[in-house]
């Protein structure tokens, strides 16, 4: 009877541990989200919609990271939707943005992603945000709205120990976005 019971936790925990896996960690973490099932997988192509007029180094950044899965045909691809408040690509979604400076709205469904900045940079983050989603190998569905804390974005790079190398600086900036 002991194994049994102990049977039954370990699967359940099993069971927790997987659905909870399945929702990426993001860093900074939102002020609001939302997580559903899967959306797509990984290597589904993608169509841009939005791209001319949206902030140019969002841009750059989702097309240097989705190199090869952006396709210029839109059958069997998931939609893509990016721009700022603003934009006539968002226009529908305006609503969600959020009226704070650097704030957006990221919506991934299955057929469609919607990346939607109060301004440039907030598309900006909005990418660098959906880039964390789309690394996991089942991209999820999600709703997430999101703005800084602080009025001015900022770090302090303070030592109690050894310096940190130039290497390691270059990549606490490609972590801070």
């Amino acid at each position: 009877m002991n194994r049994t019971h102990i049977l039954a936790a370990a699967l359940c925990a099993m069971a927790l541990t997987g659905a909870h896996a399945q929702q990426p960690v993001l860093s900074p973490q939102p002020q609001q989200a939302t997580w559903g099932e899967m959306a797509f997988a990984h290597d589904t192509p993608i169509y841009m919609e939005g791209a001319g007029h949206a902030d140019p180094d969002a841009v750059a950044l989702l097309r240097g990271r989705l190199d090869g899965r952006l396709t210029p045909m839109p059958q069997g691809a998931v939609r893509l939707v990016i721009g700022e408040a603003g934009d006539k690509a968002v226009k529908a979604y305006r609503k969600h943005i959020p009226a704070q400076a650097e704030g957006y709205y990221l919506s991934i469904g299955p057929g469609l992603v919607v990346i939607a900045g109060r301004d440039g940079a907030g598309t900006y983050y909005g990418v660098r945000t959906f880039l964390q989603a789309w690394e996991q190998q089942r991209v999820m569905q999600c709703a997430i709205e999101d703005w800084p804390s602080v009025a001015c974005r900022g770090v302090i790079e303070g030592f109690y120990g050894n310096p940190w190398s130039h290497q390691d600086r270059l990549r606490q900036f490609d972590f801070y976005g």
